[in-house]
């Protein structure tokens, strides 16, 4: 969204159930659900059930499969049932006594989870007002993609907005991800990671991997060292101070460690990266989860 110059002042958030998906498809199968509003999105919340009762952690992410969201026909959101859960616990089970204990709650979420809900922050949710012409509202659609087993019989959901006029989409937060790499060696160097035409940041990269161990990484950007020959044990340490939870078979990467809307990577003139990753176990292969900040939808 364009920015709220308000000041940082505590911003409430409405709910409203929107229904629930008319159908929920077999095993494999896919189902579209599509939310016409004018409002300014700051989450769609999905709560599955089986038989009435709400589906567990384990239960969604064996049953759910990857979750996309469009908006103009532009895909923003890219993650899994598996990823999204993590991603959640990873940014707010460090802020907690204990893990959070899901019950069919699966959330959408699409402001930057590491900041307060504020008015400085109201600027990256999703205004549904078209870029070129704001008397016309954005599609918004849900693909909902599921996996095997599939027991859960139900699927609620609610539309978290804010009481702001409504807006365009402006300044917003894309999770998107680097497909699917297989380390040969114990370093390897990335240098094709693929970055939104319109992205001016990088919030972070989260490593989605399994039964790999990373010992140490380094960035260089533009032929500038951003991070020298880190530990992974010496990152674990900045997690921890910001706050984060890591996750198990994650390697975060984590340019908002500062907690500021204005801690990133700023990618707007990037011309060449280079992330190097030096593995102690090779992974059989991993995904990178890119968490962007983009303007505008295209």
């Amino acid at each position: 969204m364009a920015q709220v110059a308000v000041g940082n002042k505590p911003l409430l958030t409405r709910t409203i159930r929107l229904g629930d998906l008319p159908t929920i498809p077999a095993a494999g199968g896919r189902t579209t659900y599509e939310i016409d509003s004018s409002k300014n999105i700051h989450a769609v919340h999905m709560i599955w059930t089986i038989a009435g009762v709400p589906a567990t952690e384990a239960e969604m992410k064996a049953q759910i499969a990857d979750i996309r969201v469009r908006v103009g026909g532009k895909l923003i959101f890219d993650l899994t049932a598996t990823e999204i859960l993590d991603l959640y616990h990873y940014f707010n089970d460090g802020l907690a006594a204990a893990p959070f204990v899901f019950a069919g709650q699966l959330p959408l979420i699409f402001t930057p989870m590491m900041l307060p809900l504020s008015h400085e922050t109201q600027e990256f949710a999703i205004g549904m007002l078209s870029d070129n012409n704001p008397s016309k509202r954005n599609t918004f659609v849900i693909e909902i993609n599921m996996g095997a087993g599939i027991t859960v019989d139900a699927c609620e959901l609610q539309l978290e907005y804010d009481d702001m006029p409504s807006d365009v989409i402006g300044y917003h937060i894309r999770w998107t991800k680097y497909g699917t790499t297989w380390p040969a060696a114990s370093r390897q160097t990335l240098d094709k990671i693929s970055h939104e035409s319109n992205a001016l940041a990088v919030l972070g990269y989260h490593v989605h991997h399994a039964a790999g161990t990373l010992t140490r990484f380094d960035l260089r950007v533009n032929d500038s060292e951003v991070i020298s020959d880190m530990p992974v044990e010496l990152n674990d340490l900045r997690l921890h101070r910001a706050g984060r939870s890591p996750v198990a078979t994650y390697e975060a990467i984590d340019f908002s460690v500062a907690n500021h809307p204005k801690a990133f990577l700023d990618i707007s003139r990037m011309t060449n990266e280079y992330l190097g990753l030096v593995w102690g176990v090779l992974p059989a292969g991993y995904n990178v989860l890119i968490q962007q900040l983009c303007k505008n939808l295209s």
